[in-house]
């Protein structure tokens, strides 16, 4: 008896997180005590499922909509807001890359820029894109205009 009652005490101090049984409880009592503890053991092991399944969803959730925004989701016809698009700075860099691309798409420019760049880049956008309207303004937008 005495080994089953160690076997026991390690039983309830490793697999179930209990504290240790004192030497006095007899094996006979410990069947009682082992089911119910195993009930809170078995109780806790489903509450903390549920919290990591639910974390799981949660992530994966995420993940599927970073993918759906990212790489999924159709192209928004911009043509639906009008036929004209203002873009200011469209000589260099990004904004040239966007005005190619909106024209790209079939939508006209008006391009605000110093006279001698918006000419280049203007009739650069009509040889590759025939058909596509582009009217050049030249203004500085930090003037005050209102007299």
């Amino acid at each position: 008896t005495k080994s089953y009652c160690n076997y026991a005490k390690l039983l309830f101090n490793i697999c179930l997180g209990l504290k240790p049984i004192l030497p006095h409880i007899m094996p006979s009592e410990m069947l009682p005590l082992l089911k119910e503890r195993k009930m809170e053991f078995r109780f806790l092991l489903t509450l903390l499922t549920l919290i990591g399944l639910f974390s799981l969803f949660k992530a994966l959730v995420a993940i599927l909509r970073w993918l759906w925004a990212s790489f999924l989701r159709p192209k928004k016809d911009l043509r639906r807001y009008g036929p004209w698009v203002v873009l200011t700075g469209p000589t260099d860099g990004i904004g040239k890359a966007m005005a190619f691309s909106l024209t790209g798409e079939g939508l006209n420019l008006v391009l605000r820029q110093n006279p001698a760049k918006l000419s280049s880049v203007s009739c650069e956008i009509r040889q590759r894109f025939a058909g596509v309207q582009i009217k050049s303004v030249v203004c500085d937008f930090a003037e005050d205009v209102i007299d």
